[in-house]
């Protein structure tokens, strides 16, 4: 039979046993747990006498659970790995860091555990590396990295690998933080957004460039939306605040509309002041094609319409009043 430390007995009757080396026997005893120490006690032989002198009591750690990488990051130049095994924090480690690209250029770490404080059941601990030891990699390419952990008891098998982008990101960290100044000197939106999504996970040692950016991105991104939407309704006066608005923040390319804003500006212009029935309809027609507001337009429609019927009262009041041509 045998016993753990902690009070949980296991017992195991009498079975078939094999030869090992030497004078020695072997046999398989299951139902054991990861990670635990044993006192295996009253090992003896039987015969048809019956049980002999038991062996001496002996005492063993099972071995660690396999463990597993659910995570890695880069922080103060140690690449951070997340792993999910119980009682880490009193355990040995190796990884092993590959370039996935190239599997067989490993190098092997012995980390500490991050944190020596308990860790419950299920909870990540995590283990550390330096991260100035890592194998360069490509523009996006990867590392994939392996771990197992060690107690009184030997190793446990290797985790599966885990590939992460990571690190490559974080070496990439001086280029990115440049495409990021110039960005925000360019104030293009659509560069803004890409080099801030290449910057997810990099931790920079200046963070100004990058909380500029963040801020940067969100006016432009608000000043465009607002330019386009008056752009589309094409009314002048809200068209010229947006247009003031974009050039406050600096969003670029703003030529076309200037263009434009003139362009309705003048239409609007010469609907607000012509003077005669003439003059009106072909401001009326110049505000179509410059495709004015309806509400503008309909404003002027309603002048034109007031002034054609008040010319057709002018027209029959003098017809009323010419004196007939007598007849000699």
């Amino acid at each position: 039979g045998g016993g753990e430390a902690m009070g949980r007995v296991c017992w195991w009757s009498a079975g078939s046993w094999r030869p090992g080396a030497g004078r020695s026997i072997i046999t398989h005893l299951g139902g054991l747990r990861p990670d635990v120490r044993y006192t295996l006690q009253g090992l003896c032989a039987v015969n048809s006498m019956g049980p002999g002198v038991p062996a001496k009591t002996l005492t063993f750690y099972t071995l660690p659970q396999t463990p597993q990488i659910i995570d890695v990051r880069v922080k103060q130049e140690r690449v951070m790995v997340s792993l999910v095994l119980a009682g880490a924090a009193k355990m040995d480690f190796e990884v092993t860091v590959s370039l996935t690209s190239k599997p067989k250029d490993t190098k092997t770490f012995n980390p500490p555990t991050a944190s020596k404080e308990h860790v419950p059941e299920g909870l990540p601990s995590e283990v550390h590396m330096p991260f100035s030891q890592m194998s360069i990699a490509e523009p996006n390419g990867t590392h994939s990295l392996r771990i197992r952990a060690k107690n009184s008891g030997g190793w446990s098998d290797w985790s599966e690998t885990f590939e992460t982008i990571a690190v490559a990101r974080q070496q990439c960290a001086d280029q990115v933080q440049a495409r990021m100044i110039g960005s925000i000197e360019l104030r293009e939106i659509e560069q803004l957004q890409c080099v801030l999504k290449d910057a997810v996970g990099i931790e920079f040692n200046d963070e100004r460039p990058l909380k500029e950016a963040t801020a940067l991105l969100e006016c432009l991104t608000s000043a465009r939306d607002e330019l386009c939407e008056a752009e589309r309704l094409r009314e002048p006066i809200r068209l010229g605040t947006a247009l003031a608005r974009a050039k406050e923040v600096g969003l670029p390319d703003l030529d076309p509309i200037e263009l434009l804003l003139e362009k309705l500006s003048s239409v609007k212009h010469q609907l607000d002041t012509a003077k005669g029935i003439e003059e009106l309809k072909e401001a009326l027609r110049e505000g179509y094609e410059a495709r004015l507001p309806p509400e503008i337009l309909q404003a002027a429609v309603d002048r034109l319409g007031t002034r054609e019927s008040a010319h057709q009262g002018i027209l029959a009041a003098m017809e009323a009043a010419r004196v007939p041509v007598l007849e000699a």
